[in-house]
């Protein structure tokens, strides 16, 4: 078998993966988050559940992740 026909066959097994379903995401309450002024802080709770980009945007953060 020549090399193109092994791309080929290898491009249609890749093709057929199915994709796993994406969760969609939650409201948190907990969050690690590094603010604008260089600190990080841990644990920080918000007053009420809050998706990241929203936590991000009340917070002032640069990165924020859960603490889930």
């Amino acid at each position: 078998m020549s090399n193109r026909a092994r791309i080929k066959v290898k491009a249609k097994k890749q093709a057929r993966r199915i994709a796993k379903p994406v969760q969609p995401e939650k409201p948190h309450t907990s969050f690690n988050i590094f603010t604008q002024d260089g600190k990080s802080l841990t644990d920080v709770k918000s007053p009420r559940p809050m998706y990241l980009a929203e936590a991000q945007a009340y917070f002032k953060a640069l990165c924020i992740g859960t603490n889930d």
